[in-house]
């Protein structure tokens, strides 16, 4: 997968995180697309030289978060105590012990298996709640007519999937 590719696709999940924090009320609608192109160009300047797909998403969220603190006017009201703007950060490391960062890749690889043995209807619930798109969207593009049925179906993806990955509780995505 191309750096392009990678980028669009985080774009998209990053627009997927601000929609969320638009109905939580904590931004404005109109504050997603430069929630997203922030986050993007950070990466690619700050960032170049990281290559590593699961480096650059795990990059792209954390960088999306700050961003949207600062959005939020949470950064403003603590810069003068914190002083440290997300431009000026180094995220590159967070404190991943080499153990859990095994662990991750293993759960990921994983989920992917899993999801391939999903139904293509389940993917579809997966894919949509992965990029947070809301119940009203999820229900129109899926052809549901009841959010309740749309929760009903999601639950049992999510418990097939469960059960495909090995994993006893809730399955996170």
């Amino acid at each position: 997968m191309e750096k392009n590719e990678i980028f669009a696709l985080l774009r998209e999940r990053i627009v997927g995180y601000g929609r969320s924090l638009v109905r939580g009320g904590l931004i404005r609608s109109e504050d997603i697309e430069d929630l997203a192109q922030e986050s993007i160009v950070v990466l690619e300047r700050k960032y170049a030289h990281v290559t590593a797909l699961e480096e650059l998403v795990r990059l792209g969220i954390r960088i999306s978060q700050l961003k949207a603190k600062d959005l939020a006017g949470r950064k403003e009201r603590r810069a003068e105590r914190t002083g440290v703007s997300v431009d000026d950060s180094d995220l590159t490391d967070i404190g991943l012990r080499p153990d859990e960062l095994l662990e991750a890749k293993e759960r990921t690889a994983r989920m992917v298996a899993a999801i391939r043995q999903l139904g293509q209807e389940c993917r579809e619930i997966v894919r949509l709640q992965f990029l947070g798109v809301a119940t009203d969207d999820a229900l129109k593009r899926l052809r549901y007519n009841k959010a309740a049925d749309l929760h009903r179906k999601r639950h049992r993806c999510y418990e097939r999937l469960r059960r495909l990955m090995g994993e006893p509780g809730e399955v996170r995505l």
